[in-house]
């Protein structure tokens, strides 16, 4: 599918995705493998599989072999939905859109954490957040990733806008 802005990738939901897990529980110990893509380069190499950890974890290709990994940390008890969808931006650029949904606790809306990330062929990567858990009896949701200098960068949920 082409879209004609990134706020059009954010707006079309799941409606042009794939559904990779329904409804089954990931706990945040295990790994699914999904399709990356051939042309999704991460440093150095291709990646056609990405690794989704039931905790949030995304590897950016196969755990085992790279170090770098986006975690949007759910504080929660595992994710029951993946979906993934392909396409491209302005006819340019190519993405691979993932959208995961996991719970803390109980499977509420209330425990929910729905968030979307888009990895562009240009190496740029985007995050949405559609859903913030507001239950939170296993410690606060953040996004966590490494930067350059071995350090991490941490993002509280509570410190972002959700608009």
């Amino acid at each position: 599918m082409n879209y004609n802005s990134i706020q059009d990738i954010f707006d079309s939901g799941i409606t042009n995705m794939t559904i990779l897990r329904d409804n089954q529980y990931l706990d945040i110990n295990a790994c699914q493998t999904v399709e990356g893509a051939d042309w999704f380069i991460y440093q150095g190499k291709a990646r056609p599989e990405i690794d989704f950890r039931g905790s949030g974890e995304i590897y950016l290709g196969k755990q085992y072999y790279v170090s770098g990994v986006l975690n949007i940390k759910n504080a929660s008890r595992g994710i029951y939905y993946i979906y993934r969808e392909e396409g491209t931006l302005y006819n340019i650029y190519r993405f691979l859109k993932f959208r995961c949904i996991g719970y803390n606790v109980s499977m509420s809306i209330a425990n929910m954490l729905n968030f979307d990330v888009i990895i562009f062929e240009t190496g740029d990567i985007a995050i949405h957040i559609n859903s913030v858990p507001v239950d939170l009896p296993y410690g606060p949701c953040h996004i966590n990733s490494p930067n350059p200098n071995n350090s991490n960068t941490i993002y509280d949920f509570n410190d972002l806008s959700l608009d």
